[in-house]
């Protein structure tokens, strides 16, 4: 602690959080948060010094452990100390099991209310722990299983090979949660439960699996128990086929035209049509586009394949011919 004004004075904690301050006796601070305890402290040397300034600075948190049940992936117990918020022995225990009732997990004896710090990261639902504050993670009553391209998060992921691997050609983040359900929850608010939007998720792509029936929805969409949500994801890829040196994913640039992506992909091979492009959209319609022809995220470009090659086919035609005839001789002699 440093001391300002007609004195300056470095004194060292006490057992239980009581330091020993110079001429100013014992002065109980268990319980205060830093700030707390230098006002407390302040007002003690204004008794005994002129314009006092005091600052606490923490050199060491105790440790304690804390014991963690129910639908997390690894019970147990776990040294923490009071600078640790509830999310992360939650972390420490590998995250939430599917199906955990993140709306009321106990605390001790308080009952806390994670979602919102997974919605928008409100830390007055992630509070710090203390000791004797076991921690008791209930299973949901009603669930709804979320797959595909939401943000995510920590306390939500378990270890890497628990999640959706992303295909090869896509960039964006995918992710399956078996999340609790309250009444009267919509698409809205399960999205914001799994971490929420990613730059990459199509809102207008969301789907509810209902009974074994593929149902669109909206933000708006309210949720029944056992629904699952499929969350589609904005293409990022433009895809070139056919007769070109170098077929594959590109990425989608604005600006960039049919013939550009064409180019990428190594231009037409020798029986490839350098002026004949067909076009298929990501709702199914196909169409002939020309080379200077914008392109849409998800198109797939298809170079089209010359069937005939007059002087190379014509040559193969001949010789083969002359194959025959030379054959047919031979065999008649």
């Amino acid at each position: 602690m440093d001391l300002n004004g007609y004195l300056e004075v470095n004194t060292q904690a006490y057992v239980d959080n009581t330091p020993v301050l110079e001429k100013a006796g014992l002065v109980k601070v268990s319980g205060l948060t830093i700030s707390e305890a230098e006002s407390l402290l302040l007002e003690e040397y204004k008794k005994l010094y002129k314009n006092p300034q005091v600052t606490l600075r923490l050199l060491n948190a105790r440790r304690f452990r804390l014991a963690i049940s129910g639908a997390v992936r690894n019970p147990g117990i776990y040294e923490m100390s009071p600078l640790d918020r509830l999310s992360e022995i939650i972390i420490a225990a590998g995250g939430f099991e599917g199906g955990a009732a993140i709306s009321r997990i106990k605390l001790g004896k308080r009952t806390i209310d994670f979602s919102p710090y997974i919605k928008r990261g409100d830390l007055k639902s992630n509070p710090f722990l203390l000791e004797k504050m076991d921690v008791y993670v209930p299973t949901a009553e009603k669930t709804v299983r979320v797959r595909g391209c939401v943000r995510g998060h920590p306390v939500l992921d378990g270890p890497p090979e628990t999640q959706i691997t992303a295909a090869t050609d896509s960039l964006a983040p995918l992710h399956e949660y078996l999340l609790e359900l309250l009444d009267g929850e919509t698409v809205k608010d399960v999205l914001e439960k799994a971490g929420g939007r990613t730059t990459y998720t199509d809102i207008n792509s969301l789907y509810v699996i209902r009974d074994g029936e593929k149902i669109k929805a909206t933000l708006d969409t309210e949720l029944r128990d056992g629904d699952q949500l499929i969350v589609g994801t904005i293409p990022i890829f433009v895809y070139v086929t056919g007769e070109v040196k170098f077929p594959g994913a590109y990425p989608y640039r604005p600006g960039l035209k049919v013939l550009d992506y064409v180019s990428l992909a190594g231009g037409p091979t020798e029986r490839g049509k350098k002026h004949y492009f067909v076009i298929t959209r990501q709702n199914g319609d196909t169409f002939r586009a020309k080379p200077d022809d914008g392109v849409e995220r998800g198109d797939k470009i298809e170079v089209v394949r010359i069937s005939f090659m007059w002087w190379e086919d014509y040559l193969k035609v001949l010789t083969s011919i002359t194959t025959l005839i030379v054959t047919w001789i031979t065999i008649t002699k």
